[in-house]
């Protein structure tokens, strides 16, 4: 079960500029994810999975547009922690 960790479009953009900037989350890849998804209604999530822990960041289908041309996907971006090696 996705745990959504956004509620508003501000709050979304905040979380999102933070997530980017944050030196121990790295950008690992883009996938296209199913639905609709409005400018209005985008949401970020906790992430536990195979490529390891963070977040995936659900992009508006129209910035989805500018790729794929269908209007019944939306983007989606994982952003995943990056852990340090101990000695």
């Amino acid at each position: 079960m996705k745990k959504v960790i956004t509620s508003n479009l501000d709050e979304y953009e905040r979380t999102y500029n933070k997530i980017r900037s944050e030196p121990d989350i790295v950008f690992d890849h883009k996938a296209f994810a199913a639905g609709y998804l409005s400018r209005n209604n985008v949401y970020i999530e906790q992430y536990e999975g195979t490529h390891g822990e963070g977040y995936v960041v659900h992009l508006p289908t129209v910035k989805s547009n500018i790729t794929s041309g269908a209007k019944n996907i939306h983007l989606i971006e994982y952003w995943i922690v990056k852990f340090k090696k101990e000695n």
